[in-house]
């Protein structure tokens, strides 16, 4: 069993060794990062990984799990339905799509720590038409979703 901790940090680097050219970034970027430009004094695609609630699916049809404020009651274990957002920063539309297909590549089917493969949960096709910024601050931006199943302990192993 692993903690979903460990699940989310196991697709952030899935994702960040497959890009290694790439910024991949936790839930935002901080305001002190410093985002270099590229040569053509445009920024470098990025990628922003948010994660979201898992859900215990043990309650769907199966036995149901107690929880409170401190966690899971007596029971350590439970299967969780578990999601998370790619976004993906771009200059051009162009870029943008290629940089999605780069991530969709490494995440479709990948089965993080051997617990149930990722699939795409779906994103809005229509978005803002219009890029955010202008000059060098020029921005395409594209969330997709993912979602996977991870058999859950109460304790991290990372922090054993």
């Amino acid at each position: 069993m692993v903690s979903v901790l460990d699940w989310q940090l196991d697709i952030y680097r899935r994702i960040d060794t497959g890009l290694p050219n790439t910024p991949v970034h936790l839930e935002g970027v901080g305001e002190s990062t410093e985002i270099s430009p590229d040569p053509s004094g445009f920024y470098k695609p990025s990628v922003i990984l948010w994660f979201g609630q898992a859900f215990d699916l043990s309650g769907f049809g199966g036995r149901l799990t107690v929880t409170d404020l401190c966690g899971l009651g007596s029971d350590t274990e439970t299967t969780k339905q578990a999601a998370f957002i790619a976004q993906i920063v771009a200059p051009s539309g162009l870029s943008l799509l290629q940089l999605s297909q780069a991530v969709r590549d490494l995440v479709e089917g990948y089965a993080p720590l051997g617990q149930g493969e990722l699939s795409e949960a779906g994103s809005g096709t229509v978005r803002d038409p219009y890029p955010v910024g202008i000059g060098d601050t020029l921005r395409f931006y594209l969330a997709i979703g993912y979602r996977g199943t991870v058999n859950t302990s109460k304790h991290s192993e990372m922090g054993s």
